[in-house]
């Protein structure tokens, strides 16, 4: 698998080759899949379609066997074998199939990626600009209760006003869960901060742009320009309403 992300198909395909009998014959339907993914991406990038496609029938048979226990990245690989055979409707619902599946952050990303290159090589321009918009404003809202939790409120409150002035610069939808995180981050870090340094930090926020927020919040620090002034921060109110 590591050889497959590695950008080495032809290796990954033989390590696979290996791997795969033991995982069949012992009936672990979970490394089973996951190694059956890697095989279908490895494939494809080789262009063999047809043993890409025989590996998407055995996750299929093998959903099928778990019934609602079944192994969610059947939706992938059948999306990445049509991205790359230039199918790109079928490589659009399969990859918006895979994303109604709960997945971490990090897998998200990738099928969140996946997803929006397909519709924008589908002529989905707008929407693919606004999923990885939403995606983005979500990683931040996460990242800014990230800190707060570990003690780090200055970037907290950055990070969160960052992530409130991308959704108003794109005109993103006020997402609940969204919101309610920011708010819940904001405060905690105005009890942290105070008013006087909460407001400053808030604003510096305000003042980033989406690659200065990505670029702060991978390092823990970043170039940032200051206002003029900070708007007044009032107790008990939310931070995120337009």
């Amino acid at each position: 698998m590591l050889a497959g992300l590695g950008g080495r198909p032809s290796e990954a395909i033989a390590l696979l080759g290996e791997a795969l009998p033991g995982l069949r014959e012992a009936g672990d339907g979970f490394f089973l899949s996951f190694c059956l993914v890697a095989l279908v991406h490895s494939q494809a990038m080789l262009g063999d379609f047809t043993a890409a496609e025989s590996a998407c029938l055995e996750l299929d048979a093998i959903g099928d066997a778990m019934g609602a226990a079944r192994i969610y990245f059947a939706a992938e690989a059948r999306g990445w074998l049509a991205f790359c055979q230039g199918q790109w409707p079928q490589a659009v619902t399969s990859f918006r199939d895979q994303t109604s599946y709960y997945s971490s952050v990090a897998l998200r990303g990738m099928w969140t990626g996946n997803l929006a290159w397909s519709e924008l090589v589908a002529d989905q321009l707008d929407t693919a600009r606004r999923r990885l918009h939403d995606f983005l404003r979500t990683c931040l809202a996460i990242l800014a209760s990230i800190k707060a939790e570990t003690g780090s409120h200055l970037i907290a409150a950055r990070l969160a006003d960052a992530a409130v002035a991308f959704r108003r610069s794109t005109s993103l939808i006020r997402l609940p869960a969204a919101c309610a995180l920011l708010d819940s981050t904001a405060r905690a870090c105005q009890a942290a901060l105070g008013p006087g340094r909460f407001a400053q930090a808030w604003a510096q926020g305000e003042a980033m742009t989406l690659e200065g927020a990505a670029a702060y919040a991978s390092r823990g620090r970043g170039k940032r320009r200051r206002p003029a002034r900070a708007g007044p921060v009032g107790q008990g109110v939310s931070f995120v309403r337009d």
